[in-house]
């Protein structure tokens, strides 16, 4: 039996010019780690691992280029991840090696407001870059189980050539789970512009505790991707060539499972208003799914010994694989958001700072049933890599390679925002100066004209859907790689390189 243990633990300290408080910017980092090995006997071995990895800062901050006054207006995160594995290969024959491997990753992420859980007033000036009050209580979690098993089977003299063959499958189920307890102290966050009053928002909670382990069932939007694959190459040589083939098959299934909505007033009796949006009432959300992609894709590759000695050798290689959407897609067409909002404009009518039922003005966002929805002709987003690479040994102990990668991005997807609004809809005007074909503005080619757009108080009758689907979006990559190895001898090894990529990228990146 051998194994392993280590465990580390590291801080930092940095000043923050946006704390007006008397405190550094502190982060704690400790990691336990360990690996167990069992030879049970020549041919079998058993393997265990685990990681656990903790991250503390007492106080990130919720914006940027805002100041903070206090310890309160800013986040406290406490997160732990984790990642283990058991494992068993044996050689069962001496042409066949077998491994299953079963294993998770996981995390849970909070982001807690350090204000005093009492305190129910928040306010934020985007002019002044000031703000007070605690942001807000919310928790992510992720998990990943899998499990893995292969087989490899050795075999010479059949087709003229030995084979390496490999095969096998995964499976792997992957869950997200999300929710705020508070989008900000108080649930509505007041907004002002230069000490001037501009909007509120209310925020209504998506989950019962935040900040710690084992939460997954209080926060309560959840989704989840299932992956299944199965795998078949073989690594064929003969004479000088030698031909890596091989075929992957790949299911996705990116989907939700029955899901609640809780209630929740902003102000009592709120349910029951029909003049101002101020509560939610409690719903089940139904299970769906948003996507299933099968997929069947080739891998090749050609390495070529030009002299039979291994010193000049050519590898050629080429693949196409099919993305991984992750949680990600579910968790964005969740017609269960974590952050459900409304928001108006407000008229501060007595000038006390404080949203009263009565001061809102025009409805602008509802952010309450999910907004965003999955085309269902969405393809699954693909990639094609190629490259070419010559190797060849300098001298003893010192080789060079010189190569050419090229790789694609297609079927793209991202959140696109559909409006449907007719012409009608758009009655305010506003004068917009046209600067002329000279691009200058104040010459002679200058206009004033007439645009028309839709009045605040009439934006939330034309709400904006946001559906997941593919974009013109695309991407070309060219690389050329130049690298020289020295390989460890006396006492010593170096590695020197460069590589220049020229891209088309998506916009947006």
């Amino acid at each position: 039996m051998w194994w392993y243990f280590s465990y580390r633990d590291q801080k930092n300290q940095v000043e923050q010019p946006n704390f007006r408080f008397d405190k550094t910017f502190d982060t704690r980092l400790w990691n336990p780690s360990g690996k167990v090995t069992y030879q049970l006997n020549q041919h079998h071995k058993f393997i265990g691992y685990y990681q656990w990895g903790q991250k503390i800062q007492p106080n990130r901050l919720p914006f940027a280029a805002f100041f903070y006054n206090s310890e309160a207006e800013t986040w406290k995160q406490n997160s732990g991840s984790w990642v283990w594995k058991g494992e068993w290969n044996g050689t069962l024959t001496d042409r066949l090696y077998v491994e299953a491997r079963f294993g998770d990753f996981g995390y849970y992420f909070p982001l807690v407001a350090n204000s005093d859980p009492s305190n129910t007033y928040y306010w934020r000036d985007t002019g002044l870059f000031e703000l007070s009050g605690g942001d807000r209580r919310w928790q992510l979690d992720r998990d990943r189980k899998q499990l893995t098993g292969a087989a490899t089977y050795f075999r010479d003299g059949w087709l003229g050539g030995s084979h390496n063959i490999r095969f096998g499958g995964e499976v792997l189920l992957e869950a997200g789970w999300q929710g705020f307890l508070q989008g900000v102290d108080g649930h509505i966050a007041h907004i002002f512009t230069n000490g001037r009053a501009n909007s509120v928002v209310f925020d209504f909670p998506t989950a019962r505790r935040v900040d710690g382990y084992g939460l997954r069932d209080d926060l309560l939007e959840v989704s989840k991707l299932d992956h299944y694959n199965l795998f078949l190459s073989d690594q064929w040589s003969i004479g000088r060539v030698t031909l890596n083939l091989g075929v992957r098959w790949d299911r996705y299934r990116s989907w939700i499972p029955d899901q609640e909505q809780m209630a929740f007033e902003i102000f009592p009796g709120c349910a029951a208003r029909t003049d101002i949006i101020c509560a939610v009432p409690a719903a089940r959300i139904p299970g769906q799914t948003f996507a299933v992609w099968n997929s069947v894709v080739p891998r090749a590759g050609l390495i070529y010994d030009f002299a039979g000695d291994g010193k000049t050798v050519l590898k050629v290689n080429y693949g196409l694989f099919r993305h991984n959407p992750g949680v990600g897609l579910a968790q964005s067409a969740n017609p269960n958001q974590a952050l459900k909002t409304v928001t108006y404009t407000w008229i501060d009518r007595n000038g006390d700072r404080r949203f009263q039922i009565g001061e809102q003005g025009a409805l602008t966002s509802i952010r309450l049933a999910g907004t965003i929805t999955v085309d269902p002709n969405l393809k699954q987003p693909r990639s094609h890599e190629a490259s070419v690479f010559l190797e060849r040994e300098i001298a003893n102990n010192l080789g060079g390679r010189v190569g050419f990668v090229y790789k694609t991005d297609d079927d793209v997807w991202d959140a696109t925002s559909i409006a449907t609004r007719p012409h009608s809809a758009y009655t305010q005007p506003f004068d917009f100066t046209d600067i002329g074909v000279d691009g200058i503005r104040g010459t002679a080619d200058d206009r004033v004209i007439t645009l028309y757009g839709i009045p605040v108080d009439q934006a939330a009758r034309f709400p904006v859907t946001n559906v997941i689907m593919n974009v013109p979006a695309f991407g070309r990559y060219r690389t050329v790689e130049a690298s020289v190895v020295k390989r460890m001898s006396g006492r010593w090894s170096a590695t020197i390189g460069g590589a220049h990529t020229w891209l088309h990228d998506f916009p947006g990146g």
